[in-house]
C-alpha cells in the first residue's frame, strides 16, 4: 500500500509540472496596481496629487472633498480593512499572472496592467478590459457572506461566486469575449450558439487549466457530476424537442443565460446548472479539438473560424455519453 501510494504521489506530482510545461518559459510584463488600496490610504493632504496620476478612475463632475469624505466615511474604512485582509490571505496576482501567462502563450497578446478599484459593488461589471488595461472590482470578490451583498437582494446563484477562488476564471472568460467573437451572417440556431459559447469556455478553460470545474462553471461540483453523467439524456431530449436547430430566442433563456438552473420544465431542473447548453457546447468543441489535431499555435484562429453547426458536430465526433 505504501509503495503504490508513493507512486501516486510521483505521477500526481509529474502531472503538475507537465501541465504547467506550456507556461514555464513565459514572462509577462504587466504591472499590478493596487488603486483601491492607494485609495484607502491616501492622505487628504496628497489626494489631488493622487488623483492627478490615476486620473481616469475618478468621475470628473465630482470635487476633491467629496471624494475624500467618502474615503473617510467609517463604512468606507471597514471594507478598506476586508480588503487588505484578503489581500494578506490569498494570492490573487499569483493566479491573474498564470492567467496573463497562459494568454499571452495562446494568442500573444499581453496586457499593460491590471487594476485593483473599488467599483461601489457593481456586479454588472466585476472585470472590464479597456485596451490593454484589466480592471477589477475588488469589492466584488469579499465573500459571499457579505451583508452589501445581502442587502441588495442579489441573487444567491451570483452572491456564491463573489470570493477571491473566482477571480481567475471571471477573468478568463472576460479575456476570451474580446478575442473569440461569433461570426455568423444569418439568424443562428441553438446548436450554432451552444458551439459559439463551447468555443469561448474552451479558450477560457486553456487560461485556468488548474482550477476546478465547479468553480470554472460556477456551480455545485454535483451539478457538473450531474451533466456528465445525463448528457445523452438531455441531447436526445434536444433532439426530440427538435431545439437544436431551433431559432427560438426562448432557449437562450433556458439553456444559455446566467440563471438558479437550467429550464427543462421537469423534477430535474433544479440538479441543473446555469446555462447548461455552454457546458455541452464546450464538450462538443473539445472533442473537435482531440480529434482534428488543432495545435496550440492554431487554437485561436481556429475558434475564429465559422464552420457550419452541421458540419462541426460530424467533424468533432461527439458523443454525448
Amino acid at each position: 500500500m505504501i509503495r503504490f501510494f508513493s507512486f501516486f504521489i510521483v505521477i500526481s506530482i509529474l502531472y503538475a509540472c507537465n501541465s504547467n510545461n506550456k507556461v514555464s518559459n513565459v514572462q509577462v510584463d504587466t504591472d499590478f496596481v493596487r488603486f483601491d488600496s492607494l485609495y484607502c490610504n491616501v492622505l487628504d493632504s496628497n489626494f489631488t496629487a493622487l488623483r492627478q496620476q490615476f486620473e481616469p478612475y475618478f468621475n470628473p463632475s465630482v470635487s476633491d472633498t467629496i471624494f475624500i469624505q467618502k474615503k473617510n466615511h467609517p463604512s468606507y474604512q471597514r471594507l478598506c480593512q476586508e480588503l487588505q485582509s484578503i489581500a494578506e490571505m490569498y494570492d490573487i496576482k499569483s493566479d491573474l499572472i498564470d492567467v496573463l501567462k497562459y494568454l499571452k502563450y495562446y494568442s500573444g497578446v499581453e496586457l499593460d496592467s491590471v487594476v485593483f478599484l473599488n467599483s461601489d459593488f457593481d456586479h454588472k461589471t466585476p472585470v472590464l478590459l479597456v485596451e490593454r488595461t484589466l480592471m477589477l472590482a475588488s469589492d466584488m470578490y469579499i465573500g459571499e457572506q457579505h451583508q452589501v451583498y445581502r442587502a441588495r437582494s442579489l441573487p444567491d446563484y451570483l452572491v456564491r461566486t463573489y470570493n477571491t477562488s473566482h477571480v481567475a476564471s471571471k477573468v478568463a472568460k472576460h479575456l476570451v469575449s474580446k478575442l473569440v467573437v461569433p461570426k455568423l451572417s444569418r439568424l443562428p440556431t441553438f446548436v450554432d450558439k451552444m458551439i459559439w459559447h463551447g468555443k469561448q469556455m474552451y479558450f477560457a478553460r486553456q487560461l485556468v487549466p488548474h482550477v476546478a470545474d465547479s468553480l470554472f462553471w460556477e456551480t455545485e461540483a454535483k451539478k457538473v457530476k450531474f451533466v456528465n453523467q445525463n448528457m445523452r439524456t438531455i441531447w436526445n431530449f434536444w433532439i426530440e424537442k427538435n431545439m437544436l436547430y431551433s431559432k427560438s430566442s426562448d432557449l437562450d433563456r433556458r439553456f444559455l443565460d446566467l440563471a438558479p438552473f437550467s429550464k427543462f420544465y421537469a423534477n430535474i431542473d433544479r440538479l441543473t446548472p446555469s446555462g447548461i447548453g455552454k457546458i455541452i457546447g464546450f464538450k462538443i468543441v473539445e472533442s473537435y479539438v482531440e480529434h482534428n489535431g488543432v495545435s496550440d499555435e492554431e487554437l485561436l484562429d481556429f475558434l475564429n473560424t465559422e464552420i457550419p453547426a452541421l458540419q462541426f458536430l460530424q467533424q468533432s465526433n461527439f458523443k454525448p455519453y
